[in-house]
């Protein structure tokens, strides 16, 4: 993953490979920010136990608000975050998560959303 076009996102590996490591740090910059995931149990198709994790309860009614929330703290922590903020070109949930997590940091965001999004997306 890069930011801003000045490499890697701080702490990332850059052989493509996730480690343990990658997920802790991960773990630790959005600890606090976001909310826990709430499972519910199921019975699977087979008849084997499955859990429904309910995303929409996120703060930004999905699971890219942790990775937004990662993102923008890593660069911030960086100092890689310009005074214009955070852009992004979205007509869904990205950009929806990324002005969050721009606000949760202090930092402006701009969310240009294209014309072709649909409706309820677009506030």
């Amino acid at each position: 993953m890069t930011g801003s076009g000045n490499g890697p996102v701080p702490g990332a590996h850059t052989d493509g490979v996730l480690a343990y490591g990658d997920v802790k740090l991960a773990a630790e910059r959005i600890a606090g920010g976001v909310r826990p995931v709430t499972s519910v149990p199921v019975e699977g198709p087979e008849g084997g136990p499955m859990s429904f994790a309910l995303e929409y309860l996120q703060h930004t009614g999905s699971f890219k608000a942790r990775g937004a929330l990662n993102f923008t703290t890593a660069m911030a922590e960086a100092g890689r975050i310009p005074a214009a903020g955070i852009v992004i070109a979205s007509g869904g949930n990205a950009g929806l998560a990324c002005a969050w997590a721009a606000g949760r940091i202090g930092v402006p965001a701009t969310v240009f959303v294209p014309e072709s999004a649909p409706a309820v997306k677009v506030a």
